[in-house]
């Protein structure tokens, strides 16, 4: 490959427009550059038409830190996602159809960036359903929004004991990628079963094994998925109800080895320090790792392995 040396400092600007023409071009739009500034997410292919996604580029705004989490999650609830009910191994749990309790029943389906993915009409979407902030005029450059990126893990209440069982959550993350995990059941009385992974939407919850014959529900819990790769629990920056986060509450880093139904998160995740209530607020700075960048490749780095 070519290389372009340059005196600095170089300067990127908009191209000048003639004398009289007024403002800047349609598709005037903040710069990208791959792995820094604007972060570039290269799963979504570049360059070309994209014309079913209106989308030409897709990556996180701003100089790092970059701002990834904006947003005040709903309260903690252990029926958000499927009411109380009996369970039968093998038949999935009839999930809410109705939005609510922090959990958006999509309307209409959604083209996910970048996975290109249809979620479709009718699913589940933890807090809210994901947004893209876009300009120009036609060939669009996209961001993501922080402010829709909040997504979950999943918990299982049960009232009596379930440990003998599993359940097994299907659903997709923050970028529309497939994702699924399997639950061990809590031994009840009642207690509370968490997942460690962070979904956006959840589409089947199915229970399997020993199951006591008494009430469960799945509801959202307190971790939240980081949208940019965790290669260090000390790498995270940000505030949880206007107090730092930096000490406080658990960081976990994303999973490095092979992804499963039963590993941690690919990207890492965060437990607020205290439960979420509809009025605190949850944003988060991120840095790419550029030992991770190094070490697992540039798109692994940035944005975790592929999802299991």
């Amino acid at each position: 490959m070519a290389r372009t040396a340059l005196w600095a400092p170089a300067h990127r600007v908009m191209q000048r427009m003639p004398i009289g023409s007024g403002g800047g071009p349609a598709n005037a739009a903040p710069s990208l550059d791959m792995a820094g500034v604007g972060i570039q997410d290269s799963r979504l292919l570049w360059n070309s038409a994209n014309s079913s996604t209106g989308a030409q580029v897709v990556g996180w705004y701003m100089s790092g830190p970059h701002p990834v989490i904006d947003q005040v999650p709903s309260a903690l609830t252990t029926t958000a996602i499927a009411a109380a009910q009996v369970p039968t191994a093998g038949v999935a749990l009839t999930l809410v159809s109705s939005t609510g309790a922090g959990i958006t029943v999509m309307s209409s389906a959604l083209l996910a960036l970048p996975s290109l993915n249809t979620i479709a009409a009718g699913t589940l979407a933890i807090d809210s359903v994901p947004t893209y902030i876009s300009f120009g005029a036609s060939d669009f450059t996209v961001f993501y929004n922080a402010g829709t990126a909040v997504a979950r893990n999943i918990q299982v209440r049960s009232v009596g004991d379930d440990s003998g069982a599993t359940f097994t959550v299907v659903g997709y993350d923050l970028y529309g990628y497939p994702m699924t995990e399997t639950i061990t059941g809590s031994s009840g009385a009642p207690g509370t079963a968490t997942g460690k992974k962070a979904f956006k939407f959840v589409t089947s919850v199915t229970p399997a094994g020993t199951l006591s014959g008494s009430n469960v529900s799945i509801g959202q819990g307190d971790t939240f998925g980081m949208p940019i790769f965790l290669g260090s629990t000390t790498g995270l920056m940000g505030f949880w109800n206007n107090l730092i986060i930096t000490g406080a509450g658990t960081a976990t880093a994303g999973v490095t080895t092979t992804p499963s139904a039963t590993t941690g998160d690919v990207r890492g995740t965060y437990l607020v320090g205290s439960a979420s209530d509809a009025s605190k607020r949850l944003q988060v700075y991120q840095h790419p790792s550029v030992s991770s960048m190094q070490s697992l490749g540039i798109n692994v780095g940035l944005f975790g392995k592929t999802q299991a």
